[in-house]
C-alpha cells in the first residue's frame, strides 16, 4: 500500500515538475471538403396549355450545409517538448449566422399559363416559387494527441483525434403561390413557411469520427502562444431518420393569417454529407511555463 501512495505521488509530482498544463481558445471558420455529394439544381419551368408548349432550365447549385463559423475551448497537458494530449469543446452554428453560409438552399420555380373565356382573349398565370434553405447546430468533443517539433522561430504540431459530434439540421419551405391575369394586375403571392428539424440520431456510427491536422504557434511572450490550427473532418456523414415540423405560418399581403407550432413528426431517412475543413486562430495559455 505505501509503495502505491509513493509511487503516486512520485507520478503527480514528476507530471508538476516536467510537464505544462494549458488551455486554449479558437476561432475560426468551417468549409466543406466534397460539396459535389449533395447537389441540388435551381429550376424554371414555363408550362403553356394554349399551345401546348413546355420550356425548362437548370441551374447547377453546389449545396453545402456544413458551411460555418467555429468557437473553440480546450484544455490539455503536455508531457515533454513534444508529445500533449488535449480535450476541447468547439460549437459550429450557421442558424443563428446564416450570412456564413451561401450556399445553403435552392429554389423550383414554375409558371403554368392557359387562357380564359369564350375569344380565349385573357391570358392566366399561375405561378408557384419554393425556396428550400437549411442550417446546421452542434459541437464536438475533441480529444487529440499531437507532436510538436521546432523550425525557426515556430511550432509545428501534427495532431489526430476521435471526435464526437452532435449535430441538428434545420430546414425551412417556403412555397409562394399567385393567380393572375398576364397583362392586368400584378401578382399577389400568398406564401407558407414550413420549419423543420431532423433530431440526431444517438448511434456511434453518427456519434465518432476521425480528424487530423497541423497547428503553427508562436511565442508572443510570458506564457502566451498565438497559434493557427487546420484540421479535417474526415466523417463523411450522419444519417437521420425523422424530420420534425416545429412551426407553419401562412402569409398574406405581408400579414400572418395562419399559424402552427404543434410539432409533427414524419419517418423520413436523410443522409447529410458532413465532411468539412476547419482553420481557426486563437491563443494558448501554460500555467507553469
Amino acid at each position: 500500500m505505501k509503495k502505491q501512495i509513493i509511487t503516486t505521488f512520485l507520478l503527480f509530482i514528476s507530471l508538476t515538475v516536467f510537464g505544462q498544463w494549458f488551455v486554449e481558445t479558437n476561432l475560426g471558420y468551417s468549409l466543406a471538403m466534397r460539396k459535389n455529394y449533395f447537389m441540388y439544381d435551381n429550376s424554371i419551368r414555363i408550362d403553356d396549355m394554349v399551345n401546348d408548349t413546355s420550356i425548362g432550365a437548370k441551374y447547377p447549385n453546389k449545396f453545402t450545409i456544413i458551411q460555418s463559423p467555429i468557437f473553440n475551448v480546450s484544455g490539455g497537458y503536455k508531457f515533454n517538448s513534444n508529445w500533449a494530449i488535449s480535450l476541447g469543446v468547439s460549437y459550429f452554428d450557421n442558424k443563428n449566422f446564416k450570412n456564413f453560409n451561401n450556399q445553403n438552399s435552392f429554389f423550383r420555380h414554375r409558371i403554368i399559363f392557359w387562357s380564359v373565356t369564350v375569344n380565349n382573349d385573357r391570358l392566366v398565370a399561375r405561378e408557384f416559387i419554393d425556396t428550400y434553405s437549411y442550417y446546421t447546430q452542434g459541437f464536438y468533443l475533441l480529444p487529440e494527441v499531437s507532436y510538436t517539433f521546432c523550425l525557426w522561430r515556430f511550432r509545428f504540431s501534427p495532431f489526430v483525434g476521435v471526435p464526437l459530434r452532435y449535430l441538428t439540421v434545420y430546414e425551412i419551405a417556403t412555397k409562394a403561390t399567385a393567380i393572375y391575369v398576364i397583362g392586368e394586375d400584378p401578382p399577389e403571392f400568398v406564401t407558407q413557411r414550413y420549419y423543420y428539424k431532423y433530431p440526431f440520431l444517438y448511434t456511434l456510427n453518427n456519434m465518432l469520427g476521425l480528424s487530423s491536422g497541423l497547428q503553427i504557434s508562436y511565442d508572443i511572450g510570458g506564457n502566451l502562444e498565438l497559434s493557427s490550427k487546420i484540421n479535417c473532418m474526415l466523417k463523411p456523414g450522419n444519417e437521420f431518420l425523422e424530420r420534425v415540423q416545429t412551426l407553419y405560418e401562412k402569409e398574406n399581403d405581408g400579414k400572418i393569417v395562419e399559424s402552427d407550432n404543434n410539432e409533427y413528426v414524419r419517418e423520413l431517412r436523410k443522409v447529410w454529407f458532413t465532411k468539412s475543413f476547419n482553420f481557426t486562430i486563437g491563443i494558448r495559455y501554460y500555467f507553469n511555463k
